[in-house]
């Protein structure tokens, strides 16, 4: 077990070497799965840091998931 640990350690280390490389994006993402359509909390936020940075880049990302087993599978 202790090997496996060590093993995904290493991984880990390794990918994060590589990804530590790239360019790192000025973003802000926001995430909802309680609805379609942005909450005001996301708009103000939104706003907010587009004025106070306005290099940055907000998006926001909704998607509702529907009540039941195979709609949260799918």
């Amino acid at each position: 077990m202790e090997l496996v640990i060590k093993i995904g350690i290493g991984f880990y280390s390794l990918l994060y070497a590589i990804f530590k490389v790239l360019p790192v994006q000025k973003k802000v993402t926001f995430l909802s799965r309680q609805s379609n359509k942005p909450s005001l909390d996301f708009r103000l936020l939104s706003s907010k840091i587009t004025e106070l940075h306005p290099d940055y880049r907000c998006e926001v990302l909704c998607q509702m998931i529907e009540p039941g087993i195979a709609a949260k599978i799918g």
